[in-house]
């Protein structure tokens, strides 16, 4: 049973993909610290108290104590690189002075008490075009580099951050040359990194740091069931003991083969490997190995849920075991997902949404306006079509239809129930 006692350590540090259920979990990682350091101390007491014996089986039980620290560890350390203050402190950058002003009129003063004559000019500054120009064979691939630098830039967004007048038209600047596709996978892949951040352990996994933890993690619960499995003194446990020893042994190493293969493919990989392409050696690398290449596998869904509130009206029946559901409070659950459909959205409507959106990016000369895009909710479409007075009264009209027809289904329903 004390060798057991690590196992239980490990899995208390959760797989890569998963660390924090919503970001309240990254603001709570003082909580995991502490489980850290008590697990720890009880699992690190239990070894001890083994150590005595004759047996090979605590010696066995350290490689696997030091893989469930680390990985315990890497879950603590990941919670709290992603924790809000955390993560703003790392993206803030020294502080610009800007232009020094005193000494700009002190040395114009001095010039126009000489005699010279001085003048003040404006000098605009003119951004400098950054190049997207890259090979068309590995296009796909390059839209995860390019989808990694955007969330470089916009990860800003999400710790209450500004963005500067640069970054805004770099961004504009690229994603106008893409087709609507090409632009909504970028953007699906920019999300990836960015939920990523926040909920996996790809922030420590996915450095110098935590490749080396890796191979130590692998090395020492590859070594643990080598060792056990060559150990002589097998045959004097209890066949159940080692029928359950083996499964925590093996399913450990196939979790760190699975998650070694799941950060091989991902996309922070592909990004790092990026970094050996001025050579020219990371485009051969990719020719010839095809398992490195992006796939057609989509990232989300690609569908959007939608609820019917007609189909509640109408369709309106008390479910079986009414009282039951509502007694375990999941009768509103079920009912919100019984009227509940999914829609794929087409490419079709990416291009529509990516079209209307180079619109107010200030493309066909049109001077960039988001405030628009972010006030106009349909009356835009109605304006094209001349229905000014309607677009007026869009908003309100729904809300006074969808509330009559509320009603009216109310009282058929009321008068329906009468007996």
């Amino acid at each position: 049973m004390s060798f057991w006692t690590p196992f239980l350590l490990l899995h208390l540090g959760d797989p890569d993909t998963i660390t924090a259920y919503s970001l309240e979990d990254n603001e709570l990682w003082l909580r995991h610290l502490l489980g850290l350091i008590i697990q720890s101390g009880l699992a690190f007491y239990i070894l001890l108290e083994s150590l005595p014996g004759s047996s090979w089986l605590p010696i066995l039980s350290v490689p696997v104590f030091i893989s469930g620290f680390i990985t315990f560890g890497e879950r603590t350390c990941a919670l709290q690189s992603a924790k809000t203050e955390n993560l703003r402190d790392s993206m803030l950058t020294p502080p610009d002075p800007g232009p020094n002003y005193a000494k700009f009129m002190e040395e114009f003063t001095l010039k126009k008490a000489e005699g010279f004559y001085v003048t003040t000019d404006e000098v605009k500054e003119i951004p400098v075009p950054i190049d997207h120009c890259y090979d068309s064979d590995n296009s796909k691939l390059l839209l995860i580099f390019e989808a990694y630098d955007q969330f470089q830039t916009f990860k800003r967004l999400f710790v209450d951050l500004i963005l500067s007048f640069q970054d805004r038209d770099n961004s504009q600047s690229y994603l106008q040359k893409l087709h609507s596709k090409e632009a909504f996978d970028v953007i699906e892949a920019e999300l990836g990194f960015a939920y990523d951040t926040f909920y996996t352990k790809a922030p420590v996994i996915y450095t110098p740091l935590g490749c080396i933890l890796r191979v130590v993690t692998f090395s020492c619960t590859s070594f643990s069931l080598i060792s056990f499995f060559l150990c002589k003194e097998r045959p004097k446990y209890h066949i159940l003991d080692l029928i359950l020893t083996y499964l925590l042994l093996v399913v450990t190493v196939l979790l760190e083969i699975y998650a070694l293969i799941i950060s091989l493919k991902s996309d922070w990989t592909k990004n790092w490997l990026s970094k050996g392409k001025q050579d020219g050696m990371f485009q051969q690398f990719l020719r010839r190995n095809p398992c490195m290449q992006c796939s057609d596998k989509r990232r989300w869904s690609n569908c959007t849920p939608q609820y019917n509130l007609l189909s509640y009206c109408v369709e309106f029946k008390p479910p079986p075991c009414y009282r039951l559901q509502n007694l375990f409070l999941i009768d509103e659950v079920l009912e919100k997902h019984k009227h509940k459909k999914y829609e794929d959205v087409s490419l079709k409507l990416k291009e529509l949404i990516f079209n209307h959106f180079r619109k107010f990016a200030g493309e066909s000369n049109n001077e960039p306006d988001p405030t628009c895009l972010c006030r106009s909710r349909g009356s835009i479409a109605l304006d094209k079509n001349d229905c000014p007075s309607l677009a007026c009264s869009t908003e309100v009209g729904t809300l006074l239809l969808i509330s009559a027809i509320t009603w009216n289904f109310t009282l058929t329903m009321e008068v329906l129930l009468v007996p």
